[in-house]
């Protein structure tokens, strides 16, 4: 994976950084990471070996957006790049969005902070409309979204963006260096004869919602006079924070500080942080807060889970009055004076000459709020960078994607004919197609993509279902189509993907010509056949694909059970698997049978599809008199043949028209397809009957050990020429080019 990463943070290019180090980290997720940055001087560094940082030359923000632009074109063409990451989305993500549209790759956008519908912010300039309205353009054409809060997903959603491009990564959080470091200034010292310190450390600006939090300790500071807060940070507001702190009288309570590195300190001589901010994307403050073991008075805002309101440590208030806050501020004071004389004779002080501990809530110690800090926010560095690699990967997914409509018979995981097909979606999930499916009848099945059912498990008659048919292939939104074996779905919606401009194909193994194939002809892209036998009609046409057949060889390497040659049945019982149908011709290995010696036995597994072909089966066994010999079991599902296949060695199955599937899945298990001598030749099988005839087959299987080759080799047959990835990545390359 090539990334090539837009970003405003210039201290990437500082080796003493953490932005430099956390770049570094990314070595490990990547094939290659290159960075620009805007700067005034132009700089190249490597921070690892598949890691480039270079800073563009520009005197201000136009030309510093030009030479990244240019230089953004450049390094995306020259570096073969896959995926373009851009660090918010205006300045950064226009440019992305401009070079990914030029270059046709993927790109994914990061937001850290809460842009749309957010009055504060929107009415701090016009230009800050003017972004608001970039930022949902750039967003809506983005391949992936990385947001840093579930309150910043649901944002995006409501302005329309697709809520799988959505990836939620909070910002990196070091809970346990935070919890272990050690202060560097004794804050208390500086204010003595404060029992209370209450903490707020940001950015002063409208969208804190600070001047509320003055007000609010005023009201406090009537009752206990032993209170201060300290606000940290700088802003547009500090000037007028001051001034109403002046107004108030509170000089001597209320103490605004400038913005400081040194956070730590702070966070572990306070009793409590207060966190009243209108907005947050992400509580970056409040939970470094919680690692350090001092609690927390917080609105109820994006940045936290509400489930988290009620651990120990965290009180979360659904209110901006200065009452609300005053009276929150006021019980935590209460709980801790109640838990001081509780414990003032036997427990000593831990932090500072005059810290007490504060038991706001039950079981309050400091360690409990670390431990809150790791449920809030349960993440490691790892896997911080292990779900950022999972963003890139995403965009670069719908990039290459496009949204395919398939239609079949049946979704069921245990259908003894069909449950196949799931493997068949997945396999085109895997490579980049969005996948919807329209199936005549839904049953047991675990929903992991979307499967829309006309209803003949519900009973749904024939009227209901053409109406829902209708109603599916007008309202989905899809860009191919792709129908399984039945033509019939062909003749119902063919006009309309073929006026609307969504190409269609068709899989089909059968040998007949009827109505619905021949409109097929007319309106799909592609016919896909297994074999030479399948559509003959259209031999030469340049539509019909002959591609071979697929199973799921993984399904089947997992699921196979080694069977000792003294515990599997003799090679004179043979094993039958397949759908009871003429076109299966049975009948000749029944036939066979008869002419074999009588310690050679048929076990038959199918369902019966065609009522009078089976019974003339059964009436061919009672003439033959081999009703001791020819045992009929009925239809098994897909996942219980695993423990039946391993059992035999013989399985002669002479279908006429195709490769039928379960020859593929037996040879996996080691048994050796009696077949007609074209279905061998597809299949690569070395040795068949000379001719489809009983006594070519019976000749076949009396000599069967000169031709025996063993499950390795058959498996090899297999995995080469017959896999399903194969299968499906070939028609992939047909349905995805629309060609």
């Amino acid at each position: 994976m090539r990334i090539f990463m837009l970003s405003l943070d210039q201290k990437i290019l500082d080796p003493s950084s953490s932005s430099y180090n956390r770049m570094k980290e990314y070595s490990h997720y990547v094939d290659e990471l290159t960075i620009v940055v805007p700067s005034q001087q132009k700089e190249t560094i490597r921070i690892a070996e598949n890691i480039e940082a270079h800073a563009t030359r520009g005197r201000n923000k136009i030309q510093q957006f030009f030479s990244l632009l240019n230089l953004s074109k450049k390094i995306v063409k020259e570096k073969k790049i896959d995926c373009i990451t851009a660090q918010d989305p205006f300045f950064t993500g226009l440019i992305g969005w401009w070079v990914a549209r030029r270059c046709d790759v993927a790109l994914n956008v990061q937001i850290h902070g809460v842009f749309f519908n957010n009055p504060f912010w929107l009415a701090e300039s016009w230009q800050n409309r003017l972004r608001g309205v970039l930022a949902r353009f750039v967003v809506r054409r983005a391949d992936s979204v990385r947001v840093v809060s579930n309150f910043l997903k649901e944002e995006l959603l409501k302005n329309g963006v697709p809520k799988d491009r959505i990836v939620v990564v909070p910002a990196f959080v070091d809970i346990q260096a935070l919890s272990e470091r050690s202060p560097r200034t004794d804050i208390r010292s500086r204010y003595p004869g404060f029992k209370h310190i209450f903490l707020t450390i940001s950015r002063m600006e409208p969208v804190k919602n600070l001047p509320m939090l003055v007000e609010a300790f005023a009201s406090v500071v009537k009752k206990h006079t032993d209170a201060l807060l300290l606000m940290v940070g700088e802003g547009s507001q500090t000037v007028e924070l001051r001034r109403r702190v002046q107004e108030l009288g509170l000089e001597r309570n209320i103490m605004l500080e400038p913005w400081t590195d040194d956070t730590i300190s702070y966070y572990k001589a306070a009793d409590c942080l207060l966190f009243p901010s209108r907005h947050e994307s992400f509580g970056m403050v409040p939970l470094e807060a919680l690692a350090c073991g001092c609690p927390l008075i917080t609105f109820q805002t994006g940045w936290i889970d509400k489930r988290a309101c009620v651990l120990r440590g965290i009180h979360c208030l659904d209110t901006h009055t200065p009452d609300a806050w005053a009276a929150a501020i006021e019980e935590f004071i209460s709980d801790v004076e109640r838990e001081r004389l509780k414990s003032e004779a036997s427990q000593p002080p831990s932090r500072g000459a005059n810290m007490v501990i504060p038991i706001a809530y039950p079981h309050t110690h400091h360690d409990l709020y670390r431990q809150t800090a790791r449920i809030v926010y349960p993440y490691t560095q790892k896997a911080n960078l292990a779900r950022q690699h999972e963003v890139w990967y995403n965009a670069i997914r719908h990039k290459r994607s496009y949204r395919l409509l398939l239609i079949t018979q049946k979704i069921n995981d245990v259908d003894d004919d069909l449950a196949f097909f799931i493997k068949w979606v997945d396999e085109f999930a895997r490579l980049g197609a969005q996948v919807q499916v329209i199936c005549l009848e839904k049953r047991q099945f675990d929903n992991h993509f979307p499967v829309y059912s006309l209803g003949k498990e519900r009973g749904v008659g024939l009227a209901g279902r053409l109406f829902r048919f209708y109603k599916y292939i007008f309202t989905l939104k899809y860009d191919r189509v792709f129908v399984h074996m039945n033509p019939e779905y062909m003749t119902l919606g063919g006009w309309f993907w073929w006026l609307t401009g969504k190409d269609s194909y068709l899989w089909y193994t059968h040998y007949t010509m009827h109505i619905h194939l021949w409109l097929a002809h007319l309106f799909c892209k592609r016919l896909f056949a297994a074999t030479p036998q399948s559509m003959p009609m259209y031999e030469h046409d340049e539509k019909r694909v002959i591609i071979g057949h697929g199973v799921p060889i993984a399904y089947w390497e997992e699921h196979t059970q080694d069977v000792p040659e003294n515990k599997k049945e003799p090679v004179t019982n043979m094993l039958v698997v397949h759908r009871l149908c003429r076109s299966k011709r049975l009948e000749i290995s029944i036939k066979a049978l008869k002419l074999l010696p009588k310690e050679y036995r048929l076990t038959v597994y199918g369902r019966d599809v065609e009522k009078d072909y089976v019974a003339e089966l059964h009436e061919l066994v009672a003439a033959e008199g081999l009703e001791d010999r020819v045992t009929f079991k009925g239809p098994l599902p897909m996942p219980e043949l695993r423990f039946v296949y391993p059992h035999y060695q013989l399985f002669p199955n002479m279908a006429w028209e195709t490769i039928d599937k379960t020859m593929l899945e037996a040879m996996l298990n080691g048994l050796y397809p009696v077949t007609t001598p074209r279905n061998a030749e597809a299949i690569g099988l070395p040795y068949a009957p000379t001719e489809e005839t009983p006594e070519a087959v019976a000749d076949f299987i009396l000599n069967f050990e000169q031709y025996r080759l063993s499950k390795e080799e058959l498996q090899r047959i297999v995995e080469e020429c017959h896999s399903l990835s194969g299968l499906i990545t070939t028609m992939n390359s047909y349905v995805k080019a629309g060609t």
